[in-house]
């Protein structure tokens, strides 16, 4: 699940943050916001993690400590999922017990 302050998740339309689907939407709808408003992914993971208002303060990543190890972390697993090669797309199993159609693009490992 996302990691969404009270605050961001009403401003979200986050009606109830403990429900999972709701929950990544939202999260997905505030990176997605953080991306278009500072271009780089460095930048846009740093908002997510410390706020946007830090990276407009500080014009970079803040060097907190938990925000430099998040960002880090992050763009190490992605830079390791790319370097695993295409991604296939696999039917998901559905939500609540429900079928779906929907499908889910994962890495091969």
């Amino acid at each position: 699940m996302s990691q969404l302050m009270p605050g961001t998740a009403r401003q979200l339309g986050v009606a109830n943050p403990w429900n999972v689907l709701e929950n990544l939407r939202g999260g997905a709808r505030y990176l997605r916001a953080q991306l278009d408003e500072f271009k780089r992914y460095d930048l846009a993971l740093g908002a997510y993690n410390a706020g946007p208002g830090r990276i407009r303060q500080y014009g970079r990543v803040p060097a907190f400590r938990e925000t430099l190890g998040y960002v880090s972390t992050i763009l190490q697993d992605v830079r390791w999922a790319i370097a695993q090669g295409p991604i296939v797309p696999v039917a998901s199993s559905g939500l609540a017990g429900r079928p779906t159609t929907r499908t889910a693009m994962l890495a091969q490992f």
